[in-house]
């Protein structure tokens, strides 16, 4: 099964077990720093749930769209398994991307000490804001950065 991933993703994870062992994609060293470039679509889904896995002190993520299906549900249990090791885990969905995804889904989450909100309204002039959007960590072990056109 291919995993449902057609939205943009952005995830923060400082401090990382060593996920490179298993890391898809081509792999590069650049400026010091390990990159890789995953473009299959099930192999992106997997590199999600291997940096969430290996998370030790804290993950930060925002994505478009969040659904409440089977790949979704299996994000939020990696992200509830890494709130059980102690991990800080921040998520926020976008209101627009992820209007369909009932607040009830993140309970759990929000129940076991996730930090979870969304952005913005549906409706306003802050919906152009929604495409294009970057991202920058300088701080942090590693940055996902998924962008699907």
């Amino acid at each position: 099964m291919v995993a449902h991933i057609d939205y943009a993703s952005y995830f923060y994870i400082m401090d990382i077990r060593p996920p490179t062992d298993n890391m898809p994609g081509q792999h590069f060293h650049v400026g010091g720093h390990d990159l890789y470039l995953v473009s299959d679509p099930q192999n992106r889904f997997d590199a999600v749930l291997l940096l969430i896995g290996g998370a030790r002190h804290s993950v930060q993520m925002f994505s478009y769209m969040f659904r409440d299906d089977d790949s979704g549900r299996q994000v939020m249990a990696a992200l509830l398994d890494a709130l059980e090791q102690g991990v800080v885990v921040e998520l926020m969905v976008d209101s627009f991307g992820s209007a369909d995804t009932q607040d009830r889904f993140f309970d759990q989450f929000k129940a076991a000490g996730g930090r979870f909100n969304r952005f913005s309204s549906r409706w306003n002039m802050g919906y152009f804001i929604r495409n294009h959007q970057k991202s920058s960590s300088p701080t942090k072990k590693a940055l996902l950065s998924v962008a699907i056109t």
